[in-house]
């Protein structure tokens, strides 16, 4: 736990210098919610699915929030539901199932 909480200061201490400025909405719970659906949408259990759903994720907030800024947000429940139904693995393990069944 120790480690942890270092580990939060340390990117905590880096975030900041890095967006200028923090504020209280910053601390949002939607940011943590977010997190949990880069893991959904890259596939739970892997570091590489984490960090591909990230990617993922970030990508698609960019776009869509340019495109269609009031329906990001349905666009991410929507993405994390179906992902939840019909995608357990998320993308890593679609992308296994594809390399087994090749």
């Amino acid at each position: 736990m120790t480690l942890s909480a270092v580990l939060c200061g340390l990117a905590g201490a880096l975030y900041v210098p890095q967006i200028g400025i923090i504020n209280p909405s910053e601390m949002q719970p939607a940011n943590s919610i977010e997190m949990a659906i880069w893991v959904a949408v890259g596939g739970r259990g892997t570091l590489t699915g984490a960090a591909l759903g990230a990617l993922l994720v970030s990508g698609g907030k960019s776009y869509f929030t340019v495109a269609f800024p009031e329906l990001w947000l349905y666009i991410l429940g929507a993405l994390f539901i179906a992902v939840t139904l019909y995608f357990p693995r998320g993308v890593v393990g679609v992308l296994e199932f594809a390399k087994r069944r090749a």
